[in-house]
């Protein structure tokens, strides 16, 4: 990226960062972004499913079950500050763009679940 940056920066074209801020629920104890926001209690809370793990508000985006920032919660800024600036260390863009911001998801309504059983049942890779 660094090389693309430093190719595009001479002709005054500027790299901008598209970013969906839907966190993907699967995998949660490896997923480090999950961590982060369960631990600064940033995800939106289910009002249906208290049973859900954190009591989040989950829904499918490309077929991943996901939780959503909770842009009305103080605690979010700080988690979501901290996961833009680490994502600027690696991919050095000049312009944030943040799509899909609202808790839109591919059903209607959340899903209930304990297990998050999609992780099992839809991995990262294909065969």
């Amino acid at each position: 990226m660094n090389q693309i940056k430093n190719t595009l920066g001479p002709l005054n074209i500027k790299l901008v960062a598209y970013i969906d801020p839907a966190v993907k629920a699967s995998n949660r104890a490896n997923n480090p972004t999950y961590q982060a926001g369960a631990s600064a209690d940033a995800f939106i809370k289910s009002t249906i499913y208290s049973n859900n793990p954190g009591s989040y508000l989950v829904n499918q985006r490309n077929g991943k079950n996901v939780v959503y920032p909770d842009w009305m919660n103080d605690k979010c800024m700080n988690f979501w500050s901290a996961q833009v600036s680490q994502y600027q260390q690696s991919v050095p863009f000049d312009g944030l763009w943040t799509t899909m911001n609202e808790p839109f998801g591919e059903i209607s309504g959340e899903v209930s679940t304990n297990s998050l059983q999609e992780s099992i049942d839809t991995p990262d890779y294909t065969v």
